[in-house]
């Protein structure tokens, strides 16, 4: 299924499902670009955590039932949807979103087909086609003794500014970074 086929309007809140994925990701569409889609990610009930970024070839359906327009009415409710600021993503093409990561010295999370298995890190170099991630520990440590290597076509998810990640960042630079 394509993407540019269905109709998706800024500022309302759907399902996306991936493929290979069992879980559905949901959030409220901030940007549509020409590979991906950009999501103010809600984890869990109605709590707002941080962005995703969907690789819209990996999308094979769109959901808007009523659970999300009820979980969009909720998040309207209680102010929620307007705490997402603005950001500035060049055309959310593969080359340009990669580039801004890596430039920004963003974070971020990549999931792909395992829904069971991601990886935390920032960019360590780049290529036209893949991505060297130096890996953010479960410990809020860089391991900069190993790296991990992308696809870029292949990433599914990417996913920032989570409380899982800024959590993992604030450790990081109050107790690691004071005992190096």
């Amino acid at each position: 299924m394509a993407l540019m086929q269905i109709h998706i309007n800024k500022g309302v809140f759907y399902s996306f499902k991936i493929k290979d994925r069992k879980r559905l990701e949901s959030g409220t569409l901030l940007v549509e670009g020409e590979d991906w889609v950009l999501i103010s990610s809600i984890f869990s009930d109605y709590i707002v955590d941080g962005y995703m970024l969907i690789n819209k070839k990996y999308i094979t359906s769109i959901h808007r039932t009523e659970k999300e327009i009820f979980t969009e009415k909720v998040l309207k409710a209680s102010d929620k949807t307007d705490i997402v600021p603005y950001i500035d993503i060049p055309h959310l093409s593969i080359g340009s979103l990669f580039k801004w990561l890596e430039d920004k010295h963003i974070v971020f999370q990549i999931d792909n087909r395992d829904e069971n298995q991601c990886w935390i890190g920032k960019i360590l170099d780049s290529t036209k086609k893949s991505i060297f991630l130096t890996p953010l520990t479960p410990k809020g440590e860089w391991d900069r003794s190993l790296y991990y290597a992308f696809r870029k076509a292949n990433v599914r998810i990417i996913s920032f500014n989570s409380d899982y990640i800024n959590s993992l960042m604030a450790y990081n630079k109050k107790h690691v970074e004071e005992s190096e």
